[in-house]
């Protein structure tokens, strides 16, 4: 006996058993046996469809007779149920096969022929599939797809086994999901050609990460590839802060321009896109660092300088095309110095002038309160004082307790309100181990007197007394503003949080990292640093700088509200290789003001969990704008503008340094607004400054110069 698995052959009784391959239905499968003996030539088509009657034909010369056909091991149909066609031809009466996916289909052609045996020979030549019942990817091109390039994917239907399924005509429905998107076809059911295939073609429209659906109606079934639609190249472009519309020639723009660059589909393209300015119109020249590169599609110019006189616009171009044009710059000379003036005739004697009176004394300061006592607890101090000794000059509204690190540098208050019923604070929500200093001023007419300040240092510490019950001491999760903490190894460590000069960023450092933290508001003013450490604007935006983390990482940043464990992902930032980092994230609109932790939540340098936590404050969204004109004359100069939005009616104050001075320093005088938000401001100079107007909340003007004439 001889035998083969699948197609397979044996000898019984002086009889060959030839186990033969079908065709689909409307073919058959043809069986070849000449005068040496049963041989397979070909067999047409090469697939077989499950569920479907097939016909076989026997075709052979020389046969003795062919005396039955057995299908999967049955008794076999003998030659009674054949038909002869011609000669020695034979073929099935009626069709006799269905297949099924779960069975293994053998046919048995049991006959004898003249002469002697040989070797048989017999290739597997078919496949059984089933019924479709999904579809698969042929081509699945998973790289990043540039936003308004296009890409084909190729579909295959599929039965139960994953075997191809050569069906034409079925519908296969196409959608797309995600953050990304792309633009299908106009109809998105695809039909299949004669080979179970069929194609479609996307193009990449917003950026972001996407995925395609290829699904069967009739099944239900889906199948999925994903891929990033990547920025496409700079389409257009737009002023998100006009330069400024009045300038000297020679001198830096006051206000510098801001860009957006976004592609054809609106994405904001990738960073380090190539922005170049030029002059469009005007006479002279454009000098400063022309060329800088997008961060977050955004690019900001900061030392462009016109020279020359008249209308200027200014072009800002990507790839030597002309994305947009600012708007008209009035570039003038300097103001010519006033001519001495001509001598005045002798001016007849008179008498000598009355005395001047005696200049008023100044007004009495009110002095700082005296600290009597300081108690202190697990994660709390206790602070107890006297009023000022000239207390009843003044009409006391309240006492303010600030707070600080052990070094002094940055004042924040305790409490959200003036202490008006009592002259002792508990602050609570301190971290054990800590140093911290502590000051208490009286106030009187919206101002603070003197401080009176500790002179050593306070550590609370576990084994002390609670000086609150303990519902009234919140859990660490949200540091009071200007508190920055670091979790490392299921430690926590205070950090150092101090304003840099100018007191527009916050500098956080210790345990070998170092933050660099500022703020804009919703019209891109910087934002000032106070009391608070740093202050949030809703609308506005943050600017990260610094390093502490595991190079190449993600680092998660994020804002949760005091009081609640809400959180809110303010984005994403990848490390580089050199484990620093550099970022522009956005703060919703949606913020309400109050007290947040400002979280930064990734891997330390060694692969482990850490969080850095500060509190921040954070403001309702302003739309403060200032409109400003300079003049001198006689070694004075005046400042008049207008201030408009949401507080303009807040009085400004003025903020001054020299000339190559490394910070600004608060003026003494207050500049009040009028109703319709008009102010004017005059000092007397002997040498060239710069100024800053700031509202009470921190909101800074651009840098005005002043020059003495």
């Amino acid at each position: 006996m001889w035998r083969r698995r699948g197609l397979r052959w044996w000898c019984i009784a002086g009889s060959v058993v030839l186990i033969g391959a079908l065709g689909a239905s409307g073919v058959q499968a043809q069986v070849r046996i000449d005068s040496t003996g049963p041989t397979v030539t070909g067999v047409s088509p090469a697939m077989i469809p499950f569920g479907m009657a097939t016909e076989i034909t026997i075709v052979g010369t020389n046969l003795d007779y062919v005396y039955g056909v057995s299908i999967d091991g049955n008794s076999p149909t003998y030659m009674g149920d054949f038909t002869s066609l011609s000669g020695n031809n034979l073929s099935l009466r009626t069709p006799v096969l269905v297949a099924s996916d779960d069975s293994q289909v053998d046919i048995d052609l049991i006959w004898s022929w003249a002469g002697s045996s040989g070797t048989i020979t017999i290739p597997d030549a078919l496949t059984l599939y089933g019924t479709a019942q999904s579809a698969g990817y042929l081509s699945s091109d998973t790289t990043d797809l540039d936003s308004g390039t296009a890409r084909s994917f190729t579909m295959q239907l599929l039965d139960a086994n994953g075997t191809p399924v050569p069906s034409s005509g079925q519908a296969i429905e196409i959608t797309n999901s995600g953050v990304g998107t792309v633009q299908l076809p106009d109809d998105t059911t695809l039909v299949t050609d004669a080979t179970g295939q069929a194609t479609v073609s996307v193009t990449g429209v917003l950026a972001g990460n996407t995925t395609l659906t290829a699904s069967l109606p009739s099944t239900s079934a889906s199948t999925h590839t994903s891929f990033l639609v990547a920025p496409g190249a700079a389409h257009a472009a737009s002023m998100l802060q006009q330069p400024s519309p009045a300038a000297i020639t020679g001198t830096p723009l006051d206000q510098q321009p801001v860009v957006q660059v976004v592609d054809a589909a609106g994405n904001l393209v990738d960073d380090s896109t190539a922005v170049t300015c030029a002059l469009a119109s005007g006479s002279g020249s454009l000098t400063g660092t022309t060329t800088r590169s997008t961060n977050t599609g955004v690019v900001t110019f900061d030392d462009l300088t016109i020279t020359g006189t008249g209308a200027a616009t200014v072009e800002f171009q990507v790839g030597g095309v002309t994305l947009v044009t600012s708007s008209t710059i009035n570039v003038t000379d300097p103001p010519a110095p006033a001519p001495p003036p001509a001598p005045a005739p002798a001016p007849p004697p008179v008498p000598a002038p009355p005395a001047a009176p005696e200049p008023e004394p100044e007004p009495e300061v009110l002095a700082a309160p005296i600290i009597h006592r300081v108690e202190v607890g697990n994660s709390a101090v206790r602070l107890t004082w006297q009023p000022p000794p000239n207390a009843d000059v003044f009409d006391i509204a309240g006492y303010l307790v600030e707070q600080s690190d052990s070094t002094g540098g940055v004042w924040m208050p305790t409490t959200d309100v003036l202490i008006v019923s009592d002259t002792q604070d508990v602050v609570v929500d301190l971290v054990n181990g800590a140093e911290y200093l502590f000051r208490v001023a009286a106030v009187s007419n919206g101002e603070p007197g003197e401080f009176a300040v500790l002179d050593d240092p306070v550590v609370p510490h576990e084994e002390a007394p609670a000086l609150a019950a303990p519902g009234d001491i919140p859990k660490l999760g949200v540091p009071r503003p200007g508190v920055s903490v670091l979790v490392d190894h299921d430690t926590t460590t205070p950090l150092q949080m101090v304003a840099n000069s100018r007191h527009d960023a916050i500098v956080v450092s210790g345990s070998q990292m170092r933050w660099v933290m500022s703020t804009t508001t919703g019209n891109g003013l910087r934002q000032a640093t106070n009391k608070h450490g740093i202050v949030l604007r809703a609308g506005g935006s943050l600017l990260l700088q610094g390093d502490g983390f595991l190079p190449s990482s993600m680092i998660n940043v994020f804002v949760r509200s005091h009081g609640s464990t809400d959180t809110v992902l303010l984005g994403e930032i990848e490390s580089t290789a050199a484990g620093t980092a550099d970022a522009k994230l956005k703060l919703p609109y949606s913020l309400e003001p109050g007290r947040y932790a400002l979280r930064l939540s990734g891997l330390s340098p060694q692969g482990d969990a850490r969080f850095v936590s500060t509190g921040v404050q954070l403001k309702a969204h302003s739309d403060v704008t200032f409109s400003i004109a300079v003049q001198a004359a006689k070694g004075r100069v005046a400042v008049t503008g207008l201030v408009t939005g949401s507080e303009r009616i807040v009085p400004l104050r003025p903020w001054l340094r020299a000339f190559g001075g490394k910070g600004f320093k608060r003026g003494f005088q207050r500049i009040g607004i009028s109703d319709q938000g008009a102010f004017t401001w005059q000092r007397k100079i002997q040498r060239p400054m710069v100024v800053q107007l700031r509202t009470r909340d921190g909101v800074i003007s651009p840098i005005i110069p002043l020059r003495p004439r």
